[in-house]
Parts: C-alpha cells; structure tokens; sequence
C-alpha cells in the first residue's frame, strides 16, 4: 500500500464580498466631506470674530487703584504664614501618628 502525496493550501484566500469595500470608501469619503465642510465653516466664524474684534479695538484698561494698609497688612501675614517651615509640621504629625 503507498501513500498518497498530500497538498495542503494554507494560503489560499476567501473571497470577499466586493460590496463590503465600496460601502466603508463611500462611509469614509462622506464623513471626510463633513468634516471639511464643517472646517469651512469654523473658518468663516473665526473670520468674522477676527473682523469683529477689530473693530471695537483693544479695551480701555482701568488704572489699578493703590491698596490700602489693612490690604497691605493682611498679604504680608499670608505670606508669612505660607512661608512656615511646613515639612517641619508634617514630619512631627506623622512621627506622632500612632496605630
């Protein structure tokens, strides 16, 4: 008894169905016209915003006033309390923590 030779194909490839391709290009192409047509758009807004703003001009600025001593005196003590030695406080917390 002889054996026969065996042909084994691994790389043979199944057919598509040719439609499935022209759907997902048509898909493509009109989500790209969308997208262009809404960038088209954008374009124009920010044109006309551009031109807009060109014409009411830079807006007039209101010379700060000066702070007054109570001002002065409650920023000098924020500073002074963020300026505390923090890692100091945190670092004696944390050794006092207890289970």
């Amino acid at each position: 008894m002889a054996l026969q030779r065996l042909d084994l194909d691994f790389f043979a490839r199944r057919r598509a169905s040719p439609w499935i391709g022209r759907v997902l290009l048509a898909a493509a192409l009109t989500v790209v016209a969308d997208v262009g047509l809404q960038f088209n758009d954008l374009q124009k807004i920010n044109g006309n915003y551009k031109t807009e703003f060109a014409k009411i001009g830079p807006r007039s600025v209101h010379p700060a006033r000066p702070a007054s001593a109570e001002e002065v005196a409650a920023a000098r003590e924020t500073v002074q309390r963020l300026s505390l030695p923090w890692t100091k406080l945190f670092a004696a917390i944390e050794s006092a923590a207890s289970d």
